[in-house]
């Protein structure tokens, strides 16, 4: 969809209202807060990544910039040799200047000033396309070295901002440190970290036996770690691509004491900070590079190539099976406008699709049935250790697809928080191990989530940036940057939810270009009490508008002042123990009865006897057929296609006519697994022209030769604007080599015209919206046992035209494809 000028989308979200949580978001089970507090120490520090090894103590990985490294009173011991001092930069690097558009990009190896720094533009003298594409095939990896939205502002005034790079695990001298507290914090056991510029540690997984692995971004320092360490080559793993910050990366073993690397595995290929998760077989997954699998022992299991494009670093590991996801978005225009297309796959290991969510493909929302043409994606994904899966989204309008369930688009998740929306949505939704939706909400009206995660209770927990106001007993702050929410499983209230102000906002944890990270999950038992561990790094304080400044929030800290550098670690550790069992069934709500008025208005504008309205004039899909099992057992499934040249129908109110064929080729969601799916069952598989293995997927027609006059419904459409009639039709469904007759199928149609043209007067309509279903037998379809009885109700949405013209001077006919009087653009493919 277009998007409105920053400038202009800046100034409607100054005016958007901040509420307050209302009392019926608030859950019983409010969280204790334990601790939140600043650990670091006089040089400059942030925490990646978290742990319960279940023991009763706590693991925190994090970086640090400077030589050396005490926490808690304890200095760091060196794991294997350690290297030269490196140094540190000595304040934030600003990124650009506002008053003459200059673009300054930080080497990848050196986050200095602009003395190492590649000047991209001046407004007054623009490089030329051929100059822009040369630097950016020359210097690849330099222009990725601190990717776009690295980066964090710094306001002065409403008007006066500047851009800073935020630290993250490519600077020059970043190290990477482990610590192990005690189930409170307060205590440090044990702190190792790697030799000085050797990499960063960026994920902590706990083996079934207690095995302590990490895993992050490596220079060639990483040598003098020592251990069993060995260089893997993974076929078809790419070195190299711009969205990636990282082209080195490791995952080692630590022995239990954390103080040596019992093996270490590195990998050269693009990454983001790789991610680690533990897997029942006991073996142990790792994201980043790719899809990797090693042993216990350090062998190479699995390596399947990642495609890692649009916010790769959303994808989750299932611990039960392996599976992991891939998250994000593709341009799929729609035939009348683009449309970034949602995108939600489930792989197996070895890199087969095993389910296929979202990705409708715009083609599919582009008729005024669905419209749901909201630019959209999935930003996010994280799984439990009951192998649910969660997602989150983002959506920039109303009519979008993501408050839909991802398998069926006709039907809504369920309404957790009970927020309405307004013009950015983000949903989050909770499927259970079959991917079916079992939980999900709208969160804010203008929401935008970063980090994802599910705790070990079950509560679901995130942090971004919404529009609600926190106020909750147990809220650390009303404001802040950035919000951190925690639900119960259902979804339908807050246990906890506060604002973070000055922490997280300079620093990435992970992430790549598409999405960084600025705080990391962690969740287990201490004690045997459920804990969640939210991680980052803070500042003293941040600077405001006109002055003012706000400092992070802190309670019952370990350590109560920031104790130097750039960045010191911020924990908030949070005890999950409930007071009352957990919701774990979405809310019913009942919907205030909608009493049915009878029509007041102007006269509405019906079609004139004997109008006739054409089919097939379109290039663009304008035609739905959906099939349901009445019982809800299956998904349903979708097929697309448009109305082939030539039909019509005529509208009588005694008598029509009608005559016309919808062709559907297209089957939706057709890639993985498809026992969920009602016509599942019907897609062969097959070979291909050059002897590939393909599939045979079933094509569907329906063929009308029958209308019967129409009547007023009393109804009306779009803010009673137009008539809604009912009629019946007649005619076959084709479907698998089958004829299957349908007779006097109900049938209902909206007749529209243009309205925005003020200066247009219609007399008649020129745009119908039919929608018609009937029943048939599983059998019929060609469906096996259990189906074979079940009763199947077809639906039938489709868009007709009339060529008729607005009264006035100068008016002409025009074919008018849609009720905002865009026209057709011809651009049109069923999105092969």
């Amino acid at each position: 969809m277009r998007k409105a000028p920053k400038v202009f989308a800046f100034l409607c979200l100054l005016t958007l209202p901040l509420t307050v949580v209302a009392a019926g978001r608030e859950s019983p089970n409010l969280i204790n807060v334990e601790t939140a507090t600043f650990i670091g120490d006089r040089g400059t520090e942030w925490f990646t990544a978290g742990a319960f090894p279940g023991n009763d103590t706590i693991l925190v990985a994090g970086v640090t910039l400077s030589p050396e490294i005490t926490l808690r009173g304890v200095k760091a011991n060196v794991i294997g040799k350690d290297g030269p001092v490196l140094p540190e930069p000595p304040e934030y690097v600003r990124l650009g200047e506002r008053e003459t558009g200059r673009v300054i990009v930080p080497d990848v190896s050196t986050i200095g000033k602009d003395k190492n720094a590649d000047v991209i533009g001046d407004l007054d003298a623009p490089p030329t396309k051929e100059e822009l594409d040369k630097r950016a095939k020359d210097a690849a990896a330099k222009l990725s070295s601190v990717p776009g939205r690295f980066t964090f502002n710094t306001m002065t005034t409403i008007e006066s901002k500047d851009v800073y790079a935020r630290l993250y695990g490519g600077e020059k001298s970043a190290t990477g440190f482990i610590a192990r507290f005690d189930g409170s914090l307060k205590q440090v056991q044990t702190l190792s970290r790697l030799p000085r510029g050797a990499g960063t540690i960026s994920s902590i997984a706990i083996g079934s036996k207690g095995e302590v692995y990490v895993s992050g971004a490596a220079t060639e320092r990483l040598a003098d770690a020592g251990g069993d360490r060995r260089l893997d080559v993974p076929e078809n793993v790419p070195v190299s691509d711009n969205y990636f910050p990282f082209r080195h990366v490791y995952i080692a073993r630590l022995s239990p004491d954390l103080a040596k690397f019992e093996w270490v595995r590195e990998i050269k290929a693009a990454s983001f900070a790789p991610e680690l998760r533990a897997l029942k077989d006991g073996n142990v997954s790792m994201i980043g590079p790719s899809y990797i699998v090693y042993s216990p022992e350090g062998k190479l299991v699995q390596a399947t190539f990642m495609d890692k494009s649009r916010v790769a670093s959303g994808s989750a590991v299932c611990p039960l099976t392996g599976r992991y996801t891939r998250v994000g978005d593709w341009m799929s225009p729609t035939g009348r406008e683009p449309y970034r297309c949602p995108r939600l796959t489930i792989y197996d290991p070895d890199g087969k699709v095993h389910k296929y969510l979202q990705g409708w493909r715009g083609p599919f929302f582009a008729p005024h049935h669905f419209h749901l043409v909201a630019d959209s994606a999935v930003r996010r994904s994280a799984y439990d250790n009951e192998g649910n899966l969660y997602y989150s989204t983002w959506s920039h309008g109303g009519n979008n697809c993501m408050g839909r369930l991802p398998y069926d688009p006709e039907r809504t998740i369920p309404d957790g928080l009970g927020y309405a929306g307004s013009s950015t949505y983000c949903f989050v939704v909770k499927l259970d191990p079959e991917h079916n939706v079992k939980a999900g909400t709208l969160w804010t009206s203008a929401g935008s989530i970063m980090t994802l995660a599910a705790a070990v209770d079950g509560s679901v927990a995130w942090t971004g940036n919404g529009n609600d106001t926190p106020n909750l007993p147990n809220t650390l702050s009303r404001t802040g940057a950035n919000q951190i929410a925690v639900v119960e499983p259902n979804m339908s209230s807050y246990r906890f939810y506060s604002g973070l102000p000055a922490v997280g906002t300079r620093v990435v944890v992970g992430g790549c270009v598409d999405r960084l990270k600025d705080f990391a999950f962690a969740s287990g038992t201490v004690g045997g009490k459920p804990m969640l561990l939210c991680l980052s790094g803070a500042v003293a304080e941040e600077p405001l508008p006109e002055g003012k400044k706000e400092m992070p929030p802190l309670r019952n800290p370990v350590q109560e002042s920031f104790a130097g550098g750039l960045s010191d670690g911020y924990a908030l550790l949070m005890d999950l123990t409930p007071k009352q069992p957990l919701a774990l069934d979405p809310p019913q709500r009942e919907a205030a009865p909608r009493e049915k008025k009878p029509y007041s208005g102007p006269p509405l504008l019906w079609p004139a006897e004997g109008q006739e309205w054409l089919i097939g004039t379109e290039k663009c899909v304008t035609v739905k057929v959906t099939f349901r099992d009445d019982q809800n057992k299956k998904w349903p499934s979708f097929f697309m296609g448009r109305g082939e040249a030539g039909g019509k129908f005529t509208y009588g109110k005694e008598k029509s006519t009608a005559k016309f064929t919808l062709d559907c080729p297209s089957m939706l969601q057709v890639e993985g697994l498809q026992h969920q799916r009602l016509l599942g069952e019907l897609i062969k598989p097959g070979t291909s022209a050059d002897g590939k293995p393909t599939a045979v997927i079933p094509t569907v027609k329906v063929r009308v030769t029958q209308m019967s006059g129409w009547e007023d419904t009393g109804d009306t459409y779009d803010h009673e604007r137009f008539p809604v009639g009912k009629c019946t039709i007649s005619g076959v469904l084709e479907i698998n080599g089958k004829t299957i007759p349908f007779k006097d199928a109900p049938c209902r149609a909206s007749f529209a015209y243009p309205h925005r043209d003020v200066t247009a007067k219609w007399t008649k309509p020129n745009f119908a919206l039919p929608h018609a279903s009937f029943k048939v037998l599983g059998k019929d379809l060609g469906l096996q046992a259990p189906l074979a009885d079940a009763s199947i109700t077809v639906s039938v949405a489709w868009e007709a035209v009339s060529n008729v013209a607005p009264s006035g001077p100068g008016k002409v006919p025009v074919k008018p494809p849609s009720l905002d009087g865009s026209t057709d653009r011809g651009a049109d493919d069923l999105e092969k």
